[in-house]
């Protein structure tokens, strides 16, 4: 399965590697552009990172277990265990490996140093990876995550105040996985903001490869890390784009096990079993 949802996304560099591109669908239609920040954007930031290392202490659970363990965090917001929600977890270890395929990619195009190598000061409390620190590769992950699992629990009669608070707990924990890696000290803050808008944009995409559609329209997104208007980076709204998928026959095994997922948070509603 996860062979058939890679074929339709592409990551594509500019020639001077000063942005990257997300390819989706059987057109590579470009759903999403990163731009990379200057070498003065990561310095400006670096006072910050050093500053929310007070913060250290009290994250230092949280930040050593999400070195091995995001998912358990999301467990408790929802009840997510391999008994009780299996294609809930099968979804969610596709999305990942997805989302860890791609922002590898955009990490080796980018190649941006990170924190620690701009200065001594940052003592980054775990071990800083031997990649590029840009786009962040935790927050991309929270951030698909999260809109998997909004999606999957969406009541069958659409959005009600229940789903909009169980929605905003699931962004709110996304962003909190995300700024724990910049306590840490192996991140800046646009890293975050970047592996945001590509956990968004593969969503976007895993959600339309789960249904029928084969033209699905999905958002098109850039995200500009130094905006005259921002100080951290920032996503810029465009209209939306369609996207040419393969028939639902050959999505058949995916849809499959996202039926069965969505079947899984059906008591969450109160909706009667099919």
């Amino acid at each position: 399965m996860l062979p058939g949802l890679l074929a339709g996304l592409r990551v594509q560099a500019a020639p001077d590697r000063s942005s990257c591109a997300l390819l989706a669908g059987t057109l590579a239609t470009r759903t999403l552009r990163i731009d990379r920040p200057s070498a003065a954007l990561f310095k400006a930031q670096l006072a910050d990172v050093i500053a929310d290392a007070e913060l250290r202490e009290d994250r230092a659970p949280e930040i050593l277990m999400q070195t091995q363990n995001v998912l358990a965090f999301f467990a408790t917001v929802l009840p997510i265990t391999p008994a009780r929600t299996p294609a809930t977890l099968r979804v969610l270890n596709i999305a990942n490996q997805l989302a860890l395929f791609v922002e590898m990619q955009m990490k080796h195009i980018f190649a941006c140093a990170r924190p620690v190598e701009y200065s001594p000061q940052v003592q980054p409390m775990i071990t800083t990876p031997g990649h590029g620190t840009y786009p962040m590769g935790h927050g991309c992950e929270a951030r698909v995550t999260a809109r998997l699992l909004a999606a999957l629990t969406l009541p069958v009669g659409g959005a009600n105040p229940t789903w909009d608070s169980l929605n905003h707990q699931l962004s709110r924990l996304a962003e909190r996985i995300a700024e724990n890696r910049i306590v840490s000290g192996v991140h800046f803050k646009v890293d975050q903001g970047a592996g945001d808008a590509l956990g968004e944009a593969l969503a976007d995409y895993l959600l339309a490869f789960a249904h029928d559609a084969t033209n699905p329209s999905v958002p098109q997104r850039v995200f500009d890390p130094a905006p005259s208007t921002a100080e951290v980076g920032a996503e810029v709204a465009l209209p939306n784009v369609a996207i040419t998928l393969p028939p639902a026959m050959e999505r058949c095994e995916l849809l499959h096990i996202w039926a069965q997922a969505r079947h899984e948070w059906r008591w969450l509603n109160n909706e009667p079993q099919p």
